[in-house]
């Protein structure tokens, strides 16, 4: 059986701004750690650990905060920063690549509601986004992929459609599959895998909701 070794770290370069917890988020094969810091202020902040330094990562329009949670082997980045738009802090997704960030919005989103959480080394990103306020009481989620600059939907075909239905697409893999989750009427937590035909070459999407295994043909 193998040994692990776990370390404890807490962000340091933000002593005396930020004094909440640490979250890390995304790690690559070069062991690259990315993840957020909750602020005293309400705001949280982005941040890098490479090679043993923390590094601030912000987008300049996240004005209530930057939330990395994935990064592959090129180093680009993924995530979710919130601006002062909406009835609350609006999201949007994110992608950091070459020094600058390119904001993620699906185009079928309500504005604001855009989440950015898994990328591959091809730089192809999933997430999910919101087709109802945020203020109702049911979200209607949908899970996407951004492959060349073009925004795919993903939609389990065993969710419930939304609102109180959905589906969350969490990470890709450089095979291309996908791994996340959807929501049904019955409120069951099933744990489920299933294999789906994605647009674009040789994409799977594997989806499990939360609980008891069960088996889907």
């Amino acid at each position: 059986m193998p040994t692990y070794t776990y370390t404890l770290f807490d962000d340091r370069f933000g002593v005396g701004r930020f004094g909440g917890a640490t979250h890390a988020r995304g790690i690559n094969s070069a062991g690259q750690i990315v993840g957020y810091i909750d602020g005293a202020n309400g705001s949280s902040q982005g941040f890098i650990l490479s090679n043993g330094i923390y590094s601030p990562l912000d987008d300049p329009l996240g004005t209530q905060g930057t939330f990395p949670s994935g990064i592959n082997s090129t180093g680009q980045i993924v995530g979710t920063y919130q601006d002062a738009g909406g009835a609350s802090h609006g999201s949007h997704g994110f992608l950091y690549s070459g020094g600058g960030y390119l904001t993620l919005d699906h185009p079928l989103a309500l504005p604001g509601t855009t989440h950015a959480l898994g990328i591959n080394d091809a730089g192809e990103v999933v997430g999910y986004y919101d087709t109802n306020s945020p203020v109702q009481p049911f979200p209607a989620v949908h899970g996407f992929l951004y492959s060349g600059g073009t925004y795919y939907t993903l939609d389990d075909p065993s969710a419930s459609p939304p609102p109180g239905g959905g589906t969350v697409a969490y990470s890709i893999n450089n095979a291309g599959q996908v791994l996340g989750r959807y929501s049904d009427a019955s409120g069951t937590a099933a744990f489920t895998r299933r294999s789906l035909t994605l647009p674009g070459p040789s994409k799977t999407a594997l989806f499990r909701t939360a609980s008891t295994m069960q088996a889907r043909s």
